[in-house]
């Protein structure tokens, strides 16, 4: 036994004694063996980041319920201050309006006529309810309006029969408009609903002065039937070339609302071939044939009927108009010059007249025309504009640029025009008038 201790004891202590199996291969091959990094740091790194990951998971989860409070005590305070803040913005806009804003002075903004069976409807649009009283003489209608604006509509149709022309005249703080009468009239009908006013005007009947009735006879009765018919009488009145030039006209201007105006046309040009002294229906065609730029068809229509432009104004306008579009303004002149009628029943015959003057170079013409169209109508923006035109041509540019200024504040004209006024305006500032002679500011009816 002795003996095997001692050779198990040796053995130990060769085993202890020899070098590490990395000595031996170094020593083997010359070379040092790979040696290979512990793992255990980087365990622990990775053990370190795992930890540090969750707790930052762990703290947004603490922190988020506390977020989600806050912003709802901020939606709910935003929404407790909407009312408050509606409230106040209310009520500062309420203290900065004016209660004692006085309303708009009403206008009149059309005068149309309807013709019916019964005789002519008037229809008088305003922009509120009326106020006002009727006058009816002999030869005319007057109407008074309190508190309305003493200007004429932008829209008023031709006159129609028994009326023959529509004017104003300021009054205190209204106007009086009136209905220049072709033969005495009655009120038969008036009727205020809302903003209109609408008027029945007929024809006033003549009184016929006769002798002493004859005593009346019985006479027999007899049946119907036994009437030859050509013994029966008549009970209906036809119509007079007039009413039917009116009716004729009326069919016409619907079919142009319409779109058809070849059809208004073809309508206009078999009443005129029946009847050739429809002044209405003459008038509406030469229109629609200019409206059309069919100047050499409108002159031929025209041409047909030469005692009719003659004697009727609104012909001899469009005539003249037609002298006009084709570069001979001073024939127009010279033609609307004949014969002048009444200004207050043709505005449009003596705007052409100031038109046409201002093109034919005749400034102190001009001048004078429109500054008696002025006088009657002052709201007529164009109007103010075509004075000041004709103003700055003769030379009178300080005057020009006080009436452009006029146009800008005239009560109706359209936006070009305006702004071109006011391009004139300014173009205009620091200029001084320049007479060239005196026949200019004598025009001017200084």
């Amino acid at each position: 036994m002795s003996l095997v201790n001692d050779m198990l004891n040796d053995l130990e202590k060769r085993r202890v004694d020899q070098p590490a199996q990395s000595e031996n291969l170094e020593w083997l091959t010359a070379q040092a063996p790979t040696r290979k990094t512990p793992k255990r740091p980087w365990y622990a790194l990775l053990l370190v980041l795992t930890l540090a990951a969750v707790a930052i998971v762990l703290w947004q989860q603490y922190r988020a319920p506390s977020s989600l409070v806050e912003a709802q005590k901020i939606l709910v305070q935003a929404e407790q201050a909407k009312p408050r803040d509606a409230s106040a913005l209310n009520n500062k806009s309420m203290e900065n309006t004016s209660p004692t804003q006085a309303p708009a002075q009403p206008t009149i903004s059309a005068i149309n006529f309807e013709p019916t069976a019964e005789g002519l409807q008037v229809h008088i649009v305003a922009t509120q309810p009326l106020d006002y009283q009727l006058t009816n003489n002999q030869r005319q209608l007057a109407i008074t309006f309190n508190q309305v604006l003493a200007q004429l509509p932008p829209h008023l149709a031709s006159a129609q029969a028994p009326v023959s022309a529509v004017s104003f005249r300021p009054y205190k703080e209204g106007m009086v408009l009136l209905f220049d009468l072709q033969q005495a009239v009655l009120v038969k009908r008036e009727r205020q609903n809302g903003e209109q006013l609408s008027l029945l005007l007929v024809a006033k009947p003549t009184p016929v002065v006769s002798g002493p009735k004859p005593a009346a006879v019985a006479a027999k009765p007899v049946a119907i039937q036994n009437i030859a018919p050509a013994q029966r009488v008549k009970t209906s009145t036809p119509l007079t070339v007039g009413q039917q030039d009116t009716l004729t006209v009326k069919e016409a201007n619907s079919a142009i609302r319409s779109g058809d105006e070849a059809a208004a046309e073809v309508l206009l040009r078999r009443f005129i071939q029946r009847y050739p002294q429809a002044l209405a229906s003459q008038v509406l065609l030469v229109e629609l044939l200019i409206k059309q730029n069919r100047h050499a068809d409108a002159q031929a229509a025209l041409d047909t009927q030469p005692s009719l432009v003659a004697k009727a104004s609104a012909l001899r306008r469009l005539q003249a108009h037609l002298l006009v579009l084709n570069q001979q303004p001073e024939k127009a002149v010279q033609l609307l010059l004949s014969k002048q009628p009444d200004l207050k029943s043709e505005t449009p015959y003596y705007e052409l007249l100031a038109m046409a003057a201002q093109r034919a170079k005749q400034y102190p013409l001009s001048i004078q025309v429109y500054k008696s169209l002025l006088r009657f109508d002052s709201g007529q923006g164009s109007w103010w504009v075509g004075l000041a035109i004709s103003q700055e041509l003769a030379g009178l540019k300080a005057d020009a640029r006080a009436d452009f200024l006029q146009a800008m504040r005239a009560g109706r004209i359209n936006q070009s025009l305006r702004d071109y006024a006011r391009s004139r305006y300014e173009a205009l500032a620091g200029a001084v008038n320049v007479y060239p002679s005196s026949t200019v500011e004598g025009a001017n009816g200084e």
